[in-house]
């Protein structure tokens, strides 16, 4: 088959398609309705991210232990003593052995030898006996003993151990036998008693008894309210008593019973006794607390123990301790509360103090402690208003200011004078504010200063002089023996020049008047003290000065107290009778508002006082008026007349016949000129970033940046403005400036946080504006050489329907990537290593530098030409095509370019710094900045390097994870990734996105040593220096010299002269004048390579002693220059910083075709169904035509 006939076939299903018209339409009918159902909903699933629910932590429930069951207590005796004495009780640890369950059964005791006593029956005691154990509740038993049988062996007293804390679980078994020689043995008379009713938990009980056979062993049965019954084994001394010690349960258990029995089990006596209510928040005798009853103790001090007994809630204070340093001057410490304060009670100093020269002393607050169970209080010590300044300053000195009040005073008149003295003050310190004032006798000044000594002088009136300046020396802030004074009160003291007439005495005989006295209403006193009448305000006279003159000095009747005309103003009076407003009327000030001199204040009366009257704000005198019902419709209301005026559009009110109002009559913002909603247009942004960097910039020094977007279309809401820095490019704080429209509206905008990335938060914006913003970032001082970036963009809302996002399109920038704007900052620093030398011969020179520059910045076209030719096929369409036609490729253009209202063409912008090149450096930065629009998500980013023995890119180092929305970091090499000469590529991706492709050339051989040295010294100030550069194939690029008037000295930035471009095998003659032309100079040239590197040296006999690397900033490159005179100072750097090409993503091992449909997939498809529809209409036409 043929290759034409293949072709033929391959075009007839296209040729029938496109015969079959209803099916073509019915296919673009699906494809645009398809269009439009995703442009309405896609926004929904792509620009609203999901946020996952934290998950509720899981609360850890503490188990509990269950309580168990108190055992029965064994104690086994001590061995029986001969004879009990009164000696001091020994307490030996006794055995315990706590049982299972509690048992009344009698203990067993080892068997002594049975002696058989008769017991005589004994059933009541005699009244006569007074030798009873006494306490607090006891009864006999009433069952008598039996006599005939033998009872337990009588032996030697057994002395149980007191034992005191001993913790078991059914309480503390305590056992003492105490002799009572004093009790009768004639009668049995078995009674137990308790040396209390009433106990505290925990508390030990005293339980003794008495007549009872004597030597005797007994079983002490005792048993708490629902708890199991607990025995002990007790002897009876030789008088027949005991005394028993008994620690009660840690827990309320309301009611105890005390049984003594025989060991057969027979019951002698009993007693009972009670636990206090420990935990029913009522403090009660014998209890510190209960619960929250501290009784006269600070719940915020103190708390209540399990046993009532009080505790501090807080053990420790917090004090400023004194250091005696002369620097800090207090340390914050922090003591047990106590009396003495673990010592630093003593600390009693004064409160440091400016000047002080003693030992200054602690500061502590006052608080409460605990002595002995006993609340006492410590009331502070330094606790002054300059102690707790201090204090609460975290123990260090507050900055303070002093002041000084001036104060005058006469001394031969009264204070009734109010002469005015200009006065001024200076002094050894800063003073805050005007430096000059006023005073009177009334009227003093007082100056805000800082610590120091200061002169208050006075400017004296005519007729007046000064008598007493106490103001001439006033020292405050500072310590004057040992006391230092803030606040500063000083007086001036004058007096008047005396003359006969006027000096204050009234002389009847020759005088009519005196200053005042003599002189009567509507009087003056003249210079020559004769009496003269004034007109005045009242006198019925309009004279100078008057307005009006009505005979009195009433107001509210057209002329007011000081004869003015009453100023009026036109009200809206409700007129209650016709419940209607009356028609605008004037009344007078004074009868709305005006000063009261008897109540010292302003009062309104008269209209003012009625709620429905419509009364503008006014000035009247002292009384500002602020209006009345004055506001909104209201004022029309009133300028109209007190009637309602015709609706007016652009008034902000929607009134009759109107549907909006925006308070202008502009057409194109969503309300008319006629104030009719109109259709509104989509809002738009651009964004624009750039920098101040001029030339290359040193390590250390600051960039100003600028962010400028403009709205257009309509207005946008929640504007912000997103920018990530470089890293080691740190916002300068306070240095943040926004200008809107042209003016300063900084003072409205918070101050933006630059934690990587920083948001500008602008608020809403108005379709035509322009906003300009503005910051310095400061360069860290270690950074390497090279071409950093940044990146920006910005993000609103609609201000209609469901506030769809609204993304910035980039423009007039170095960087622009579709949303995303950025600049360049070149920094260079030289990497030259710098050398030690000694010399032993002397001579000198030096040359002139000029600086480089970085290309200009350039901007991307595509879409603006994107548009142009969308356009002009728009227009060839629309003579041509049908509205159907028309309809597919509008659908298609919005579906495949949506507007920046609903979608951001690529949320992700990547960029890598470019370093210098070429570079003896092997341990790079490559800082790279990363940042997604709306990013939720972290960013992973990979660093790719290609070196010059490589076949391809690959990674280097691990991933670096960047926090959302993204961050600034560094790829970094070192000797092992940069081991060989030559040129090394770089690049890194973002997600899987990557960014410009940076070229390194790495060099460390340096170029040849100069030779042919000769030094002349032709003037005493000056010296020639002539050398050679080394034929060394073109590696030199310049040399330099260095100078010093000692013979061991450093090659470095400090010694070098001039720096001299030169290239290979060159001759050079430079002549350096020196700085002291009486010093003997010695010199050393060096020669480097385009990276840094350099060579051996030349010069007066140098000697190497050390080599270290170093990193300076320079300026620029240097002009070959010989035979000039320059200044010695003057140092010519180096530093070559390619320039940088990115379009957001770069080759590396990518695949250039799939890239570039990558990125104009859209613009391809568009193009297709363009082409698709023009041979629709071509075949339709020439079917027309048969």
């Amino acid at each position: 088959m043929s290759n034409k006939h293949s072709l033929s076939s391959l075009f007839v299903p296209v040729s029938k398609l496109f015969r079959s018209r209803k099916l073509f339409q019915n296919i673009c009918s699906v494809l645009c309705n398809f269009s439009l159902l995703l442009n309405i909903f896609l926004p929904y699933f792509v620009a609203i991210p999901a946020y996952a629910e934290e998950p509720t932590p899981t609360p850890i429930v503490e188990e509990v232990p269950t309580p168990t069951l108190e055992p029965t207590i064994t104690e086994t005796p001590t061995e029986p003593t001969a004879t009990p004495t009164e000696e001091p009780i020994v307490t030996p640890e006794p055995t315990i052995e706590p049982t299972a369950t509690p048992t009344e059964e009698p203990i067993v005791t080892p068997e002594p030898t049975i002696t058989p006593t008769i017991i005589p029956e004994v059933t009541t005691p005699p009244a006569e006996d007074n030798n009873q154990p006494s306490g607090n509740n006891s009864s006999s038993s009433p069952t008598p003993l039996r006599s005939p049988e033998p009872t337990a062996p009588v032996a030697t007293p057994t002395i149980l151990p007191l034992v005191l804390g001993a913790n078991v679980d059914g309480g503390i078994i305590e056992t003492m036998v105490v002799e009572n020689t004093s009790c009768r043995t004639d009668l049995l008379n078995p009674i137990i008693s308790s040396d209390k009713a009433d106990y505290a938990p925990a508390e030990i009980a005293i339980i003794t008894g008495g007549g009872f056979a004597v030597n005797t062993d007994y079983l002490l049965v005792i048993t708490g309210e629902k708890q199991p019954s607990q025995t002990y084994n007790i002897t009876s001394d030789s008088t027949g008593n005991f005394t028993y010690s008994y620690q009660l349960f840690d827990t309320y258990i309301p009611d105890y019973k005390v049984e003594l029995t025989s060991l057969a089990g027979l019951v002698l006596a009993t007693t009972t006794f009670t636990d206090s209510v420990c935990g029913n928040d009522i403090k009660e005798d014998g209890e510190q607390c209960d619960g929250t009853d501290l009784g006269n103790a600070s719940l915020s001090d103190f708390k209540c123990s399990k046993k009532c007994e009080l505790e501090l809630v807080k053990d420790k204070v917090t004090i400023c301790h004194s250091s005696s340093s002369s620097s800090n001057y207090y340390v914050i410490n922090t003591p047990n509360k106590s009396g003495d304060l673990n010592g630093h009670a003593s600390d009693n100093g004064p409160v440091w103090y400016p000047g002080i020269t003693v030992v200054w002393g602690d500061i502590i607050p006052p608080f409460n402690y605990l002595d002995g169970g006993v609340v006492k209080n410590y009331p502070g010590l330094n606790w002054s208003t300059e102690g707790q300044a201090i204090w609460n300053n975290d123990c260090e000195i507050p900055e303070r200011k002093a002041t000084i009040k001036v104060i005058k005073q006469f001394t031969n008149i009264g204070d009734a004078d109010q002469t005015v003295f200009p006065i001024s003050i200076s002094g050894n310190g800063q003073i805050t504010g005007s430096t000059t004032g006023s005073i009177s006798s009334s009227v003093s000044v007082t100056f805000e200063v800082t610590p120091g000594t200061y002169s208050v002088s006075e400017t004296l009136p005519d007729g007046w002089k000064q008598d007493i300046n106490g103001c001439a020396s006033v020292t405050v802030g500072v310590a004057v023996n040992e006391i230092t004074v803030w606040d500063g009160v000083c007086n001036i003291y004058n007096s008047k020049i005396i003359t006969p007439c006027g000096d204050g005495f009234l002389d009847e005989t020759t005088e009519e008047c005196d200053g005042t006295l003599g002189v009567g209403a509507h009087q003056i006193c003249t210079n020559q003290c004769k009496l003269e009448n004034l007109p005045y305000c009242g006198d019925g006279n309009i004279d100078r000065g008057e307005q009006c003159d009505d005979g009195n000095t009433s107001d509210e009747d057209g002329c007011d107290s000081t004869c003015k005309l009453e100023k009026k103003v036109d009200i809206c009076h409700w007129d209650e009778g016709n419940n209607a407003y009356k028609k605008a009327q004037e009344v007078s000030y004074n009868s709305i508002y005006k000063w009261n001199e008897g109540e010292d204040e302003c009062e309104t009366k008269g209209h003012g006082l009625e709620p429905l009257d419509i009364i503008p704000p006014f000035i009247n005198g002292d009384c500002s008026y602020s209006g009345q019902n004055y506001s909104g419709d209201n004022i029309a209301f009133l300028e109209n007349g007190c009637e309602t005026p015709a609706p007016v559009c652009g008034n902000e009110t929607v009134e009759t016949g109107e549907t909006c109002d925006d308070g202008n009559t502009v057409n194109g913002d969503g309300c008319s000129s006629t104030c009719q909603i109109e259709e509104l247009s989509p809002p738009s942004a651009t964004i624009s970033k750039s920098n101040d960097a001029v030339g290359n910039i040193p390590p250390g020094g600051s960039v100003g940046y600028k962010i400028k977007v403009i709205i257009s279309g309509n207005d946008i809401n929640e504007f912000k403005v997103t920018d990530l820095l470089s890293n080691g490019f740190k916002y300068r704080s306070g240095s943040y400036n926004v200008l809107k429209n042209g003016i300063n509206i900084t003072g409205g905008i918070t101050e933006p946080q630059y934690h990587s990335p920083g948001v500008w938060n602008l608020g809403n914006l108005s379709i035509g504006d322009t906003v300009e913003l503005s910051y310095i970032a400061d360069i860290s001082s270690d950074h390497q050489p090279g071409i950093y970036t940044d990146l920006a963009y910005a993000r609103g809302k609609t201000t209609y329907g469901t506030n769809d996002p609204v993304y910035a399109v980039g423009e007039d920038s170095k960087y622009v990537n579709e949303n995303f704007v950025g600049t360049e900052v070149p920094i260079v620093a030289s990497t030259q290593n710098s050398i030690s030398a000694g010399v032993e011969k002397h001579e000198e020179g030096q040359v002139l530098g000029a600086s480089t520059e970085l290309p200009s910045t350039g901007s991307n076209n595509i879409w603006l030409i994107i548009s142009t030719l969308m356009a002009l096929l728009g227009f060839t369409l629309l003579k041509k095509s049908s509205k159907k036609l028309i309809a597919i490729i509008l659908f298609a253009a919005f579906y495949l370019f949506p507007s920046n209202a609903l979608a951001v063409v690529n949320p992700l912008s990547v960029r890598l710094k470019q370093p210098i090149s070429p570079t003896n450096i092997s341990n790079l930065k490559l800082t790279f900045v990363a940042l997604e629009i709306d990013g939720v998500n972290p960013i992973t980013v990979k660093c790719f390097k290609k070196g010059p023995s490589d076949s391809g890119y690959g990674q280097m180092g691990s991933n670096i994870t960047l926090s959302a929305p993204g961050n600034t970091d560094d790829c970094v090499t070192d000797s092992s990734t940069m081991n060989a000469e030559g040129t090394y590529q770089f690049y890194v991706t973002a997600n899987g996105l990557s960014s410009n492709t940076v070229s390194v050339d790495y060099k460390t051989s340096g170029p040849g040593t100069p030779s042919d040295y000769r030094k002349d010294r032709p003037s005493t100030c000056d010296y020639k220096i002539h050398f050679k550069t080394a034929d060394d194939g073109g590696k030199t690029v310049k040399v330099e010299i260095y100078r010093a008037d000692v013979t061991s000295f450093i090659l470095d930035a400090g010694s070098v002269v001039a720096s001299i471009p030169v290239g290979s095998n060159q001759e050079r003659d430079v002549t350096n004048t020196v700085p002291d032309c009486n010093k003997e100079y010695y010199y050393v040239l060096r020669a480097f390579d385009d990276a840094g590197n350099g060579s051996g040296t030349i010069g007066d006999s140098v000697t190497i002693t050390s080599y270290s690397t170093i990193v300076t900033t320079t300026t620029s490159a240097a002009i070959p220059v010989t035979g000039v005179n320059l200044p010695q100072e003057e140092i010519v750097g180096e530093g070559d910083i390619p320039a940088t090409n990115e379009e957001g993503q770069v080759l590396g091992t990518e695949n250039l075709t799939s890239t570039f449909f990558a990125k104009y997939w859209k613009l391809l498809l568009l193009f297709l169904i363009i082409i698709a529809s023009i041979i629709y209409v071509a075949l339709k036409k020439k079917r027309a035509r048969y």
